[in-house]
C-alpha cells in the first residue's frame, strides 16, 4: 500500500526486466475502491471512480 498525501492505495507491485532494464510498477487503487470491488459492489466502485469530487 501507498499513501499519495492523506489518500491510501491498495494494490500489487511488480518487477521485471525490459531487455536488459529493471523496471518496477505498482498497479492500484484507493481504498474504498477496493473495498467496495471486494465486497461485490462493482457497480457502486464504478460510479464512485468516475465522480470528478473524489480525490
Amino acid at each position: 500500500m501507498h499513501y499519495v498525501g492523506e489518500v491510501k492505495f491498495v494494490g500489487t507491485g511488480h518487477v521485471f526486466r525490459l531487455g536488459s532494464v529493471r523496471v518496477e510498477a505498482f498497479s492500484a487503487m484507493t481504498e474504498n475502491l477496493y473495498k467496495l470491488v471486494k465486497d461485490g459492489a462493482v457497480g457502486e466502485c464504478r460510479r464512485l471512480a468516475h465522480d470528478p469530487r473524489l480525490p
